[in-house]
């Protein structure tokens, strides 16, 4: 898995109800599409994983947020907006549309927003797999 020494130092990360599979998924990504589109929160800024989270919280900051649906994608992207000025800059701010295979690591299952992590195998390159198809960001 890439990242697996810091997915290691947390017990049961990635949780045991990720599976690999094949998914189609939204993400919000820079544009253009590069690795800095797929880095997890908690590879952009480290410090947020060593705060006092739960394992579990610190888990989920080493994988990537997708979402099964456009719309929720969507929407989440929204509500961080409100919340935190310049996200755009911080997670980008245009939707990308593409296929996980099961090859490329694990994903829990998506809750009712239908948001999953990811936890990307090692040699997985998710930006030749996306296609940006929306601006969501008018800054």
């Amino acid at each position: 898995m890439k990242y697996q020494k810091d997915l290691d130092e947390i017990p049961s990360c990635p949780p045991q109800n990720a599976q690999s599979k094949s998914t189609e998924a939204y993400r919000i990504v820079h544009d253009p599409l590069c690795c800095k589109s797929f880095m997890p929160p908690g590879k952009i800024s480290p410090s947020r994983v060593k705060n006092k989270n739960s394992g579990s919280q610190n888990c989920s900051l080493l994988a990537l947020s997708f979402f099964t649906n456009e719309q929720e994608a969507i929407r989440h992207y929204k509500a961080l907006e409100k919340k935190i000025n310049n996200i755009h800059k911080t997670i980008g701010g245009y939707l990308a549309f593409g296929k996980l295979s099961a090859n490329d690591g694990l994903q829990t299952p998506p809750g009712r927003n239908t948001h999953f992590d990811f936890y990307e195998s090692k040699n997985t390159q998710l930006d030749s797999k996306f296609k940006i198809t929306k601006k969501m960001s008018e800054r």
